[in-house]
């Protein structure tokens, strides 16, 4: 509705012209219906004293198509049953439909035409909802429509390496097989139970596709036997499913080689002419190692294997059989080398011992002769009188007395 005020008097007559086109009004006032387009009206009012012009610039916008979608957006599984209410409540509707590969519809009385599809087996379904305007302008309106698929399997390989060597880097790969839509796709490494890697996937598309990612370990030791594995989730945002769509590979097992390591570090041994001694040797190690001596045999010598033990025995011991004694274990991995040095004592000779006991028996002697005399400087004589005794008269002695 356009509107012309003027003042004058006499009162004026008005002509209305849009885009040079003569209107019928002659009146202050214009109603134009169902614009379509940009205008340019113009009012002149006239009297015989004069006339006077206004213009008026219409801008048409483009008019919002008055279709709903129910779902507006949806996440489907592959090869699952889905479908979209298209309504209207506008009343310059004279009909609606839709328009698809499969699933569409003829043209339909509003106000609510639906597409129905019982098995979605299409990657990229595009159907698009239109509506006729009694006027004869259409517009249509399109879902958002996310199909999805699981993998049909998902493995980790050592990628042809074989069995690892500790101290080493590898990588291990997660395959991927047959899965939509990647970029929603994320894949998650475990170490044993534990997370060591999250990796996502920046490229877009909404057809099959083989996915890989790669961990990368520096090996250790304690990783033999440790188990790896991958798990592929699709994280399809607030309209998909409730619980993450996901395949876990099967476990991966760890081989991990590493060279020989002594359970005994090197050492020196010293015995006595005559003993009996024992050296062993064993290692830790994968594969298991080969254990060997190196050392100068002898009669009285004898090398006896346990397991992975390797062990010496001297019997009686000489001085022959001193010296360096050296275990060797080797594998694939690595070698190592122990070094055992015997160091041999001689007796104490008898001679030594005899003058030992003599010296010992002599002093003995001598401290029981002086206990003996120190006694007896110490002694006291005594004599008894006799009582009432007379003089003895003495006698001549004979003379051969």
């Amino acid at each position: 509705m356009l509107t012309c005020e003027t003042e004058g008097n006499p009162l004026p007559v008005y002509n209305w012209t849009c885009d040079g086109k003569n209107m019928l009004e002659n009146t202050n006032s214009l109603n134009i219906t169902l614009v379509k387009r940009n205008t340019t009206c113009t009012c002149t009012a006239t009297s015989y004293l004069g006339n006077i012009t206004k213009t008026f610039h219409v801008h048409a916008e483009p008019r919002g198509c008055p279709l709903t979608l129910t779902p507006s957006e949806i996440v489907v599984k592959f090869g699952d049953p889905v479908s979209i209410n298209c309504s209207t409540s506008a009343t310059d509707v004279e009909g609606m439909g839709w328009e698809a590969p499969f699933g569409g519809t003829g043209f339909e009385p509003a106000p609510v035409v639906t597409w129905r599809v019982e098995k979605l087996e299409e990657w990229t379904p595009s159907p698009s909802c239109y509506a006729t305007l009694v006027d004869g302008s259409q517009c249509t309106v399109s879902p958002v429509i996310t199909v999805y698929k699981t993998p049909d399997f998902v493995s980790v390989s050592d990628m042809g390496h074989g069995p690892m060597v500790e101290g080493r880097e590898y990588d291990l790969q997660c395959d991927v097989i047959s899965v939509t839509p990647v970029q929603n796709l994320t894949v998650k490494w475990y170490r044993g139970n534990e997370t060591v890697l999250t990796a996502m996937f920046n490229e877009s598309t909404e057809i099959l596709v083989n996915a890989s990612s790669t961990l990368r370990i520096s090996t250790q030791r304690d990783y033999k036997g440790l188990t790896f594995r991958c798990e592929a989730e699709l994280h399809l945002g607030p309209k998909g499913p409730k619980f993450l769509p996901n395949i876990s590979s099967p476990p991966y097992t760890a081989v991990v080689l590493y060279a020989p390591e002594f359970k005994k570090g090197n050492e020196s041994k010293e015995v006595l002419q005559g003993e009996n001694v024992t050296f062993s040797c064993s290692a830790d190690s994968n594969p298991p190692s080969n254990i060997s001596w190196i050392y100068t045999a002898a009669v009285n010598s004898n090398m006896t294997t346990e397991g992975q033990q390797k062990t010496i025995t001297i019997t009686g011991v000489t001085s022959a059989n001193a010296g360096i004694y050296i275990c060797v274990a080797e594998n694939e991995a690595g070698r190592n080398t122990r070094f055992v040095s015997l160091v041999i004592k001689d007796k104490v000779p008898l001679l030594v011992i005899g003058a030992l006991l003599a010296a010992f028996a002599i002093g003995l002697i001598i401290l029981l002769v002086f206990i003996y005399y120190r006694k007896r400087k110490n002694w006291h004589f005594s004599f008894d009188t006799v009582s009432n005794a007379t003089d003895v008269p003495l006698t001549p002695a004979s003379s051969n007395a």
